[in-house]
């Protein structure tokens, strides 16, 4: 429910507390239902944790080549429960923390908490209701790319043999905590299918549309200065987006995901139209060792080209990515990865941009 919500313009001004205090608040829950459910027959729970060491190559994530690579350490920590009341209505709360402290560039050390809560209802009929809902908080020493985003949505789903349709309505909020000015939040309609059209292969669709409302001017070029739209008239965005996603489990599993979407604005410098194809493998190979691989790559065109170097990019969502990672368990519930990561600019826009990561760390899974 979230891509392509980091595009934003930085200035710096201060944050949005209540709604991080509101994150923490949703997550704490979750933590806490987790043991009262625990007994419960029909409720399934697990507890994930991983601790890593990590080579960045571009910790401050400067475009050009004027950076220096740095060490760290990472954790992750995570659980999932799900609840189902005879098969009728079900339950589920996801929530996950997670932190980096760099060795020598501390101003880059972050902090990331995020949560995910589903409440399904399933009559004795083809139709289903679901109510969705996420959180996700992060928080950095530089306090440069500090955000919260998250949104509700009601969802309405008829399952008709292989194929299952389904459409939902809710809204949506990004809060730039540096500039509020940047954040936005609206309505959001959304409408897809799901046909599992083998045992192992399955095809998904979805159209997205969302509203977005800024607290900001809208602006407008003429004579080569920037000026108003009109009097007291602020920016407003319409952004669109189509996916096609195919999955296929075989000995391996692969998915190939493609997205369009489209932002149309009031406001100079921020219309854009965006193709992102993904494709990601995982494959047993020797000693009970799974290789995974991802690739994205994105070419996003802007109408408005002179305000390209306004943009400001969260994490790295809106780059272009490789991921090679090698998975062994090698005890019980503990497993051990090796992960190689590179992030360069998207084609169509922007200066030269290049991150590469290494990182090794041993996790632990624990359910019922």
């Amino acid at each position: 429910m979230n891509d392509d919500e980091g595009t934003i313009k930085a200035t710096s001004s201060r944050s949005a507390m209540p709604i991080s205090a509101a994150l923490w608040a949703f997550v704490l829950a979750g933590v806490t239902a987790m043991p009262a459910v625990a007994d419960d027959s029909a409720a399934e729970w697990s507890l994930q944790a991983q601790l890593g060491l990590e080579y960045d190559g571009n910790p401050l994530r400067r475009e050009g080549h004027d950076h220096s690579g740095d060490g760290l350490a990472r954790y992750l920590i995570g659980g999932d429960i799900v609840t189902d009341d005879d098969r009728s209505r079900q339950v589920s709360v996801s929530v996950q923390h997670g932190a980096t402290r760099f060795w020598r560039q501390s101003e880059a050390n972050a902090m990331v908490t995020g949560a995910d809560a589903r409440a399904s209802w399933n009559p004795d009929s083809p139709l289903y209701v679901q109510g969705l809902a996420d959180l996700k908080d992060r928080i950095e020493t530089a306090q440069r790319r500090d955000y919260v985003r998250g949104g509700a949505a009601g969802r309405l789903g008829a399952a008709l043999g292989d194929i299952r349709l389904w459409a939902d309505g809710g809204a949506r909020f990004f809060a730039f905590k540096p500039s509020p000015s940047s954040s936005y939040g609206g309505p959001q309609i959304r409408a897809g299918v799901n046909w599992a059209a083998r045992d192992n292969l399955s095809v998904d669709g979805s159209l997205r549309r969302g509203w977005r409302s800024y607290s900001t001017t809208a602006w407008q070029l003429r004579d080569d200065r920037f000026v108003p739209v009109g009097d007291g008239v602020e920016r407003a965005d319409v952004y669109d987006a189509l996916r096609v996603q195919l999955r296929l489990r075989r000995r391996f599993q692969g998915r190939l995901r493609y997205q369009y979407a489209a932002n149309d604005s009031n406001s100079y410098g921020q219309r854009l139209r965006r193709h992102r194809l993904e494709a990601a493998l995982t494959v047993p190979v020797v000693w009970d060792t799974f290789l995974s691989a991802r690739l994205e790559v994105q070419h996003t065109s802007y109408e408005d080209p002179v305000a390209i170097d306004e943009v400001f990019l969260i994490d790295e969502e809106q780059r272009n990515t490789a991921i090679a990672a090698l998975r062994r368990t090698i005890a019980g519930p503990w497993e051990a990865e090796l992960r190689y990561s590179v992030y360069t600019g998207e084609f169509g826009v922007g200066d030269r941009y290049l991150r590469q990561t290494l990182a090794l760390s041993l996790g632990v899974v624990v359910d019922d």
